[in-house]
């Protein structure tokens, strides 16, 4: 297909051209791989993209499926950690899953490949929160 839009394209604006069809072939050849490549890269950009929002606490309250978008900066700022148990309750509300030492929130489904929601699991100690981490549920 793209040799005959070339090669079209070719005897319409240089008609005087001796060859139009090897120029149509070698310029085929090689822009098909390139544009190939751009589609497929395109493709895999436009499933794994997700837009990074700031946290917000009524945003994490209000929309627990989208949480995914907030908590790189939530975790990045270091804001959790040293909070105790009363003030984490406070920003982010009831944690879905509570042990003594750890608490886990539900992120939501980020896009992408993955089948399983993420989580943000808060560890404590003393009372505090001293690490953050996430991981696929």
């Amino acid at each position: 297909m793209a040799f005959a839009l070339v090669r079209a394209g070719l005897r319409r604006f240089r008609p005087q051209e001796p060859h139009p069809k090897r120029w149509a072939l070698l310029t085929a050849g090689l822009a098909t791989p390139l544009l190939c490549w751009a589609g497929v890269y395109l493709a895999l950009f436009l499933i794994s993209y997700y837009p990074h929002r700031s946290f917000n606490p009524s945003g994490w309250a209000f929309s627990p499926d989208t949480r995914y978008e907030m908590v790189d900066e939530l975790r990045d700022s270091r804001g959790l950690i040293g909070l105790d148990a009363a003030q984490v309750s406070a920003l982010l509300g009831k944690p879905y899953y509570q042990q003594a030492t750890s608490w886990e929130y539900s992120l939501g489904m980020q896009p992408g490949f993955s089948i399983d929601g993420e989580g943000l699991q808060l560890e404590f100690q003393d009372g505090k929160v001293v690490r953050t981490s996430t991981h696929q549920n």
